[in-house]
């Protein structure tokens, strides 16, 4: 993942990255133009079928959760076609201000104010000390936005916790087909995972998503330069006050944790086989320089 970097708050169960996805920026038009009309047109004449026929009953469960874009995609395609393309053409900016963009769109989210995380410490003496202060103010957004999926999951118990993490990306796929090395218990059915989804607090997830985001964003720029400036060997991998920290130089290296909270990694032609930028009931991130 050369040139790339991707934070993701374990537990997102909502659809922010659904969100997200339909902000994608695009210089596409605001809606579909008369000849693509026609083409549609034209290709659901051969079908023997009429743009009529696409408003049929597709909605299999009641869903409290689905999108009002999803509805509408559900009940009138082409309609909702029109209002994805002004998603598409509204959505400019950073990530983080395509996140709030498809947030604000999505579910009616307003930007979260973005404040300095306090600086934590108990740092090892082996980092280097141009790395000392970034390092800090990342892990201490990061255990903000932990703070905040704890808190937003709270109301779940242990084995709550585990039904959800293993039934929603099920029930995402539609397919059997689909095999995870993480599941390890039959499937619940919609009914029971949308009663735990009302334990949780969503918004505050997001809130957490958003505000990370940003703050990452920020401190982009100072990794960027550090990378370029600050020899590294090897790799560094240490705890401070219970999160997981992983730094690797310049070489090209093979990341197979799966329990890192911070990952960032200098250069090189780099490997991802662990899990990063992701976690369970808590918030990573990956910068890959």
């Amino acid at each position: 993942m050369p040139g790339t970097r991707g934070f993701h708050i374990g537990s997102v169960w909502q659809a922010l990255v659904g969100a997200a996805l339909l902000a994608l920026p695009c210089l596409s038009p605001a809606q579909l133009r008369p000849s693509e009309r026609k083409g549609l047109d034209d290709a659901l004449y051969i079908g023997n079928l009429t743009e009529d026929d696409l408003g049929y009953e597709k909605k299999i469960t009641d869903d409290p959760y689905r999108l009002p874009l999803n509805q509408i995609g559900l009940d009138d395609p082409l309609r909702a076609a029109d209002q994805m393309m002004q998603l598409h053409s509204g959505a400019t900016g950073t990530l983080s201000q395509i996140l709030a963009s498809g947030c604000d769109a999505a579910f009616g989210d307003k930007a979260p104010e973005v404040k300095d995380p306090t600086l934590v410490q108990g740092l090892p003496v082996s980092l280097p000390e141009q790395f000392r202060e970034p390092v800090q103010f990342l892990v201490g957004a990061i255990a903000d936005a932990t703070y905040s999926v704890h808190h937003a999951i709270q109301q779940l118990s242990p084995t709550e916790k585990r039904e959800l993490i293993e039934g929603l990306p099920r029930w995402a796929s539609t397919s059997n087909l689909v095999k995870l090395s993480f599941v390890k218990t039959p499937q619940q059915p919609p009914s029971r995972l949308l009663e735990l989804l009302t334990k949780v607090d969503l918004a505050s997830i997001r809130q957490a998503a958003l505000k990370l985001s940003a703050q990452i964003e920020g401190e982009l720029p100072k990794w960027r330069s550090l990378a370029s400036s600050v020899a590294m060997k090897g790799s560094l991998r240490f705890r401070i006050q219970g999160f997981t920290v992983e730094i690797a130089g310049q070489d090209d290296d093979v990341h197979t944790s799966r329990d890192t909270n911070l990952c960032i990694d200098l250069g090189g032609r780099n490997r991802y086989t662990g899990r990063f930028g992701a976690g369970i009931g808590y918030a990573s991130v990956l910068i890959d320089c």
